[in-house]
Order: structure tokens, then sequence, then C-alpha cells
């Protein structure tokens, strides 16, 4: 008969990573971005917390004993140390013969304050357990004389829950900050600056990123960021392009809401949001004032189409927003609001006239398929271009795209520009680029109705099928920064006409 023999190694410790990869594998997915791994670890926490609120963990158990000295009643505990559940004082603990375990009242804070003396030396019969600061007093001295100089209290404790990891952080004053992993922490530093504080560094390690204390402050220019409350405004046709922007959204953690023309219409749109995102749909004075076909086209769940509705219904698609839509952005932008439009979207606020002298044109001569093209920042103090070290960046050039046309009144508003020429062709099929040298695709317009709102435009696409991540960062700073994007400066100089 054969004899099989285990391993003897009863070791199974999974990190954080191949926990998620393994719940993502169990329903047939997979883990794709850092995204993903971090409300992973969020759902992982609340699993924790769960089981935490059903009743003590075995996993949360640890015992350890304190060997008491003469005439010291406060002892500390480790910091991490949520309660005491056991405590025994064990006499004579180096002779094994003579040992005794004599149980240890637990007090309260109060009745510990009623105890006349609390320097009176003799067995310890009670404790009280600073939670402030992690130490155990014995009440009662803790000697009566050098013969019980041996004995022990035996602890069993609950310490905290385990959180996947922490960081220290150093304030500019240089006390450490220990943060723990249930939530994400979002605090000001002591300069009033809010800062987000990483939980984790096991996430760390699992992206490649390393967590180091600080002695100080970053030097670097600082604001309070306000959180933009996001709507992306969607036709209800051509949304394949569109539906790029709502992925990179989610996949990000951008919150936002899916508005159409009836939401449009209805008016008072400061009220519920900051930035309106108009992107890769052809709206402009046309299809804004587009009249309703002469039957009404629904869009909703039935029984024979019962996954239409899903993000949206209507009971009539054809037709655009109309004059009332209209008058609700132009009130939208008189409010304060900023409107970001992309591509095709951009002649919506130019025919409208929130642009000024700004118009669009597409370049001729030119066969461009989607090449990687460089660009130049013409404002780099803008905080949409927020962490980018160079003025010049690699920049999608697609097929069709547009550039600006800007008048010589408006040409401060020009925020990123074409470097243009052959020779600027990073990678991919681009000839006769000469056509787009020193050409405007981003243009920040500040006051840009009635003095108030602001609009933000992209003659290309920054955001193109989850390609160019580089480009993101535009369109993100936009967002976050919308009410304190800082507007260029006048140029001096003057022209007959700029491009």
């Amino acid at each position: 008969m054969a004899t099989q023999l285990t391993s003897g190694n009863t070791a199974f410790n999974l990190d954080l990573t191949e926990i998620v990869e393994e719940a993502f594998e169990r329903v047939g997915s997979e883990m794709r971005t850092g995204y993903d791994l971090r409300t992973a670890r969020r759902s992982l926490n609340l699993l924790f917390a769960d089981w935490a609120n059903r009743g003590i963990n075995m996993w949360t158990f640890e015992q350890g004993t304190i060997t008491l000295e003469q005439g010291l009643n406060t002892y500390p505990i480790p910091v991490d140390t949520v309660d005491l559940l056991d405590h025994v004082i064990r006499t004579q603990a180096n002779q094994q013969s003579n040992q005794a375990d004599l149980t240890i009242t637990r007090i309260s804070v109060s009745t510990y304050a009623t105890l006349p003396n609390k320097l009176q030396q003799a067995r310890p019969i009670q404790v009280w357990y600073q939670r402030l600061d992690g130490q155990i007093s014995p009440t009662a001295a803790t000697f009566v004389s050098e013969d019980t100089a041996a004995d022990t209290i035996t602890l069993s404790t609950v310490v905290g829950l385990p959180a996947i990891g922490y960081v220290d952080i150093v304030t500019t004053g240089g006390a450490p900050v220990r943060v723990g992993g249930t939530r994400a922490v979002v605090a000001r530093d002591p300069d009033g600056h809010l800062v987000e504080i990483i939980e984790s560094p096991t996430v760390g390690a699992a992206i490649g990123l390393t967590a180091a204390n600080l002695s100080a402050a970053p030097t670097v220019a600082t604001h309070d960021a306000d959180m933009p409350r996001v709507a992306i405004y969607s036709q209800w046709s051509q949304t394949q392009e569109l539906g790029w922007y709502r992925f990179t959204f989610d996949k990000f953690g951008i919150p936002f809401d899916l508005i159409y023309k009836e939401r449009v219409a209805q008016g008072n749109l400061k009220k519920d949001y900051d930035v309106i995102v108009m992107a890769m749909q052809n709206i402009n004075r046309q299809t804004a004032l587009a009249p309703k076909a002469a039957r009404p086209q629904p869009y909703k769940k039935n029984d024979k189409y019962k996954f239409l509705g899903m993000y949206g219904e209507t009971d009539d698609m054809s037709g655009g927003f109309g004059q009332a839509g209209v008058d609700a952005v132009g009130a939208f932008l008189d409010q304060g609001g900023t409107l970001l439009a992309v591509q095709g979207a951009v002649r919506f606020p130019i025919e409208f006239g929130w642009a000024r002298s700004i118009d669009v044109e597409t370049p001729q001569g030119m066969n461009a398929q989607k090449p990687l093209v460089n660009a130049e920042i013409s404002n780099p103090d803008s905080q949409i271009f927020y962490g980018y070290g160079s003025t010049i960046i690699p920049v999608k050039f697609t097929q069709g795209a547009q550039v600006f046309r800007v008048g010589s009144a408006d040409q401060a508003k020009i925020a990123a520009k074409y470097v243009g020429g052959d020779g600027a062709v990073l990678s991919g099929l681009g000839v006769g680029m000469d056509a787009v040298a020193g050409r405007a695709f981003v243009v920040d317009i500040p006051g840009a109705n009635n003095g108030k709102g602001r609009v933000v435009l992209f003659a290309n696409n920054p955001i193109y099928r989850w390609q160019n991540h580089g480009e993101f960062n535009m369109v993100f700073n936009a967002l976050l920064n919308y009410n304190d994007i800082k507007a260029p400066e006048p140029k001096k100089e003057t022209t007959t006409e700029g491009r």
C-alpha cells in the first residue's frame, strides 16, 4: 500500500493583489487598471469591517505578558490594541511549583478617579485601561515586598482590524501621523492645503510605487480645489465616440451625470452642475435648434427591446434642445459655469457667440492617418497643463482634426498649438503637416459669457479610444480646476490677423 505524505507546510498567505486577481478570475473577468485594484481594496476592507461587526475575529486576538516592577503602576501596551479581554496576575512566575493565576477586575475611569491612594504598594487587584495613550494602569500598587518581584500580568487583547497596510506621513512639524486602512483620507496640511493620504503601501508596491516620509511640505505652488459637479451631454445619436469619455471617467472614478436634451431644456443647470462636457458629437446651431420629426421616435424599454433605456429614456429622440436649451446654457455660463467642448462640439459655443473672435476650420492638403505629433503649450502657467514637465508635448492628430482661427483680440486665449511640419511627426503617417504649423487646437476663454463663465475648447480629441493617456490630464485638469484656471496675460503686441 502506498503512503502519501504531506508537505508539512501550512503557510498560505496571499497578498492583496493576488486576492483581487483571484476574485476577478472567479467572476470571469480580469484586473485592468489601478482603479480596479483601488475599488477592490475598498470592497475588501468593507467586508472586513462587516465581519468585525459580527463579533471578534480570531485573527485579532493577541496574548502578551507584562513583567511587573516594584513601585511602577503604569505600563505601555502595543499602540494598535483596541481593548483588553482577559487579565490575570500570575504570582511566583519564576517558580513553576508555586504559581497561581489570580483574576484582576476591570474598572472604569470614574472608579479609578475615586481611589484615594493610587501609589499604595500591594498586589494588583484592579486594572484601568487608558484608551487614549495606549497604557494599562493597575490601580493598586504593584508589589508588597521583594518576594513578589517576579509576578507577571498576562493579557488577552483584541488588536486593530487588519487594514491591508498603512503609511506613515510626517507633517511639517515633524510629528508622524498613522493612517489606517478602511477608507481613504482627505485632510489639510499645516498650511491649509487639501491633501489625499493613500492608505496602503501594499497597493503602492503592487503598482511600483514606494511610500516615503517627508520632513516638510513640498514647496511647489498649490491651491485648494473644489470638487466639480460634472455633466456629460449626449445626443440621442452619435454616441460611440462619446462612450469613450464615459468609459474613461468611469475607469478613473470621476463622478458625472449623463444628461440629454430634455435636461438641458429644463434650464437651471448651474443648480446641479459646475462643468458641462460636450464631446465628440456634432453639436452646432443647426443640431441644437433642429425641430422634432413629424413622427415621434421613442427610446424606451419595452417587451421587445428589454435593454433600451439603461442610461436614459425619451419619448422622442428627434430634434435638438431648442432655444430653451440654448438659453439655459447661456444662463449656465452667466452664473459662472464651465463648458468644455471637444472636436465637433466646439461649433456650438462658437456659433452662439460664446467664443468671440474664435472660429474653426479643417486644414487642407494633408494626409494624416492619426499620427502622434509634437505640440507646444502656449500658456504653461495654466492649470490645464499641471503635471506636464515640458512645453513640448506629444498629442494625437486624428483624421479630419480641426484647428482654430483666432482673431488678434483673442491671441492670448491660445493654450496649445501644433508645432507643425513633417519633422514634428513622432509616430504614424503624417504628410503635409506644414498646414497646421503654429495653429491652435486648445483655447481657454475666461469670461465667456457676460464676464463670468468659461469655455475650454479642444479642436483635437484628448481622449481618443483609450489610446492617448498622456492627454487625459488636460481634460482632468480642466475639470478639477474649473474655477481656478489662471487666465493668460494679454500680449502687448498687436497684429492684424492671428493664427
